[in-house]
Order: C-alpha cells, then structure tokens, then sequence
C-alpha cells in the first residue's frame, strides 16, 4: 500500500506534465486570439488613418490657396507703396506750384 501511494503520486505528476502537443495548442490558441485582436485594433487605426488623408488632402488645398493670397496680398501692399510715394510727389508739385501761384499773383496784381 505505502508503495502504491508513492506510484499513485508518480503517476499524478506526469499527467501534470506539460507536452509540446499541449503547448503548441495553447500556443495556437493564444496566437488567434492575439491576431483577431491586433487586426480589430488596426481595421479601427486604418480608418482613423483614412480620415486623416482625406483631412490632409484638404489642407493641402487650403494652403495652397492661402499662399496664393498672401502672394497677392504681397504685390498689392509692393503697388501701394509705389503709389503712395507717386501721390507724395504730386503733393509735393501741387503745393510748389501754389506758392509760386501765390507768389506770381502777389507780384502781378499788387499796385
């Protein structure tokens, strides 16, 4: 009896025993259920990225239209600054010529 006991343990311990059959299977198992995962997560991560595309397309767009409006924004400001110191210089003109108006009508009427 006392030896069927230590036979019966012996016996219980290699049942225990993990098998490659065994952990090949668990292996199996738990790389499904990983990749099922991992392909849920990206399919969510892939539409999220399409989004962004489409986002980024239209930027791009509006950026480009932007730098299209600062340019001309840049030669209108260059245009008004020549045509601020034309009209300068005709002003300039104007009041030379009014004082010499001035001048010449002082000496030509006066008695």
């Amino acid at each position: 009896m006392i030896g069927d006991s230590r036979w019966q343990k012996k016996e219980k311990k290699q049942n225990n025993l993990v098998t490659k059959g065994f952990l090949d299977k668990r292996f199996d198992q738990y790389h499904t259920r990983l990749m099922k995962y991992l392909n849920a997560r990206f399919a969510a991560t892939d539409e999220k990225l399409k989004k962004l595309d489409a986002l980024d397309e239209r930027l791009d767009k509006i950026m480009r239209l932007l730098d299209w409006l600062v340019g001309q924004y840049k030669k209108f400001d260059q245009e008004h600054v020549v045509l601020s110191e034309q009209s300068r210089r005709m002003t300039d003109q104007l009041e030379n010529h009014e004082t010499r108006i001035a001048s010449l009508e002082k000496t030509t009427f006066s008695p």
